[in-house]
């Protein structure tokens, strides 16, 4: 597919960061050649890789000339937490998108996305295909009864969407970062508090592929303590995050016993 013209480009960042994502890089740089329109500046945030990476997007920025593409380096890893605050400081766009390296877009996303980017929301939450079956058949079940104006008390990441599938207003983002060091959960965290600040709304259209690991860090008990002892704390967060939690938690431990 050739480049996308000019006139097809939207006020968006997009944000790719990646370390030793060699074997997940060339789906995520497919599905942003079979969209009809692209964000006007493309990020790629190497975070000390030590593989094909960097090779990888060097060769595809070199593919596509015609894009505001930009390479960073960091020499050594920062951390993911640091690398998305990296990406949003970046931003020259009113909107940013930060995809994981091991997501991808699934055709036509940013053209649901465009119409919603002339609102006045502080954010856009896309819907998510996944690898797990069961995932996939609670999104088709419950996203068509979830609002455009997305409930502040309702939760979505981690079940019917993923943080790939978020788009942040840039102004927002920079006075809201993400909490570094991120750790399992902090992304929910951190959209419990970015939504407390404005409206977000929720585009079951758009759809991102979510890649669930079989060693998921929401299987293992002990990794997700910080942020229930978090969520805990939090009074804007109610008892659909702890059903949501406990959803979860109960059912990639089955999927584990499964494998």
């Amino acid at each position: 597919m050739t480049a996308a013209k000019a006139e097809s480009f939207i006020d968006l960042t997009l944000g790719v960061p990646f370390k030793n994502s060699a074997a997940y890089l060339p789906e995520l740089l497919a599905s942003l050649e079979t969209q009809c329109c692209l964000p006007a500046q493309i990020l790629f945030v190497n975070d000390g890789s030590t593989d094909s990476s960097l090779k990888t997007v060097r060769a595809f920025a070199a593919e596509h000339a015609g894009w505001n593409i930009h390479i960073y380096r960091n020499e050594s890893s920062v951390g993911i937490g640091a690398v998305y605050n990296q990406i949003a400081t970046a931003s020259r766009q009113t909107w940013v998108q930060i995809l994981d390296a091991d997501d991808y877009l699934l055709e036509g996303f940013y053209r649901e996305i465009a119409p919603h980017l002339e609102s006045e929301a502080t954010g856009i939450v896309a819907a998510a295909r996944s690898n797990l079956s069961l995932l996939n058949l609670l999104n088709a079940a419950a996203g068509p009864f979830v609002p455009t104006c997305l409930p502040r008390r309702l939760p979505v990441l981690g079940t019917l969407a993923t943080r790939s599938g978020v788009v942040y207003r840039t102004a927002a983002l920079q006075r809201q970062p993400f909490i570094d060091p991120a750790f399992d959960g902090s992304d929910i965290l951190h959209l419990i508090r970015m939504r407390t600040c404005g409206r977000f709304t929720y585009v079951r259209r758009a759809k991102v592929y979510y890649r669930v690991h079989t060693g998921a860090a929401t299987s293992r008990g002990r990794a997700v303590g910080p942020y229930w002892r978090r969520l805990s704390h939090r009074p804007d967060a109610g008892l659909l995050y702890r059903l949501d939690y406990a959803l979860r938690k109960k059912m990639f431990a089955w999927l584990r016993k499964l494998r």
